[in-house]
C-alpha cells in the first residue's frame, strides 16, 4: 500500500496560506486598530478636557485624530494590499520615500510569513529545532519597529525589546503546549501594542500558525486574551498616565502627516 503524504500540494497550501494569514489579520492585527479607534472618541475627550483646562496646547503637531475619516484611513493602511494600493497612488508625491520605507517593508514581511509558513509545513520542522526558532524570530523582526520606522521614537526600543520576547515566548508556548504559556504570550504582545501603537507582527504570527494547524479553541483563546488585555491596559493607562495618549497620538500625528487627505489633495 503506496504511502500518501500528509503534506498538501503547494498551490493548495498558499490559497489556505493566504487566505488564514488574511483572516489572522483582520481579527488580530485590524481588529486591534478598530479598538484603539473605536475608544478614540474616550481618549479625545479626555484631551479635549485638557485643552480646556489649559494642559494641552491644540496646535499643529499635537492635533489628536482631526476627523474620522483620516482614523478610518489609517485604518485601512495596516492591510497589505491597501498599502500597496495607496503606495502606487502616491507614487509621485515627495513622500513616496516614506511609503516605500514602510510599505515595502510590510509588503516583504507579509510573503515571508507565508514563506516560513510553508518551510514549517512543508519540511515538518520541530518546534525545538534551530531552524523552527530562527524563523519565528525572524517573524518578530520582520514586522519589528527597527524594519518599518528606523527607530523614530524612544519607545520603538522598548516595542522591539517586547516583540523579540515574546518571539521566545511563542517557542515556549509550542513547545509546552500549555495555556499558561499561551497567556505569556498574548500578554507580551499586548505590551508590545502598547508601547507603540501599530506593533503586531508576534499576535499575527501566533494567530496564523494556530489557524494553519486547525487549532481554533486555542485561536479563540489568544483572540479573548489579547483583546481583553489590550482594552484593559488602555484603560490603565489613561487612568495612571492621563497625558500618555496625549503624547503618543502627537507622536502619531507627526508621523502619520504625510498621509493626510488634506495634504495629498
Amino acid at each position: 500500500m503506496s504511502h500518501q503524504s500528509p503534506v498538501q500540494s503547494s498551490p493548495v497550501f498558499l490559497s489556505k496560506g493566504l487566505f488564514l494569514f488574511c483572516i489572522t489579520f483582520i481579527f488580530l492585527g485590524v481588529g486591534s486598530r478598530m479598538v484603539v479607534i473605536g475608544m478614540s472618541h474616550y481618549f479625545n475627550q479626555s484631551a479635549e478636557n485638557a485643552a480646556l483646562n489649559g494642559v494641552l496646547d491644540f496646535s499643529e503637531d499635537t492635533n489628536i485624530y482631526p476627523d474620522t475619516t483620516i482614523s478610518h484611513f489609517r485604518l485601512f493602511t495596516y492591510t497589505p494590499l491597501h498599502a500597496l494600493l495607496i503606495g502606487s497612488l502616491i507614487k509621485p508625491l515627495k513622500q513616496f520615500s516614506l511609503l516605500t520605507r514602510v510599505y515595502g517593508v510590510r509588503l516583504s514581511s507579509f510573503f515571508l510569513l507565508l514563506l516560513i509558513y510553508y518551510l514549517i509545513w512543508q519540511f515538518h520542522l520541530k518546534p525545538h529545532s534551530l531552524s523552527f526558532s530562527v524563523m519565528i524570530l525572524a517573524i518578530a523582526l520582520s514586522f519589528s519597529e527597527f524594519g518599518n520606522y528606523a527607530l523614530s521614537a524612544r519607545n520603538d526600543f522598548l516595542a522591539l525589546f517586547f516583540e523579540i520576547l515574546a518571539s521566545v515566548f511563542f517557542i515556549s508556548w509550542i513547545k509546552k503546549q500549555t495555556y499558561s504559556w499561551l497567556i505569556i504570550f498574548a500578554v507580551t504582545c499586548v505590551l508590545t501594542f502598547l508601547t507603540r501603537q501599530n506593533t503586531v507582527g508576534m499576535v499575527l504570527a501566533g494567530g496564523g500558525y494556530l489557524l494553519l494547524t486547525q487549532r481554533f479553541r486555542e485561536f479563540i483563546v489568544l483572540s479573548i486574551i489579547y483583546c481583553s488585555c489590550l482594552i484593559g491596559g488602555l484603560f490603565l493607562i489613561d487612568h495612571f498616565y492621563p497625558h500618555f495618549f496625549d503624547h503618543a497620538f502627537k507622536a502619531h500625528t507627526i508621523f502619520w502627516r504625510p498621509f493626510y487627505w488634506t495634504e495629498l489633495s
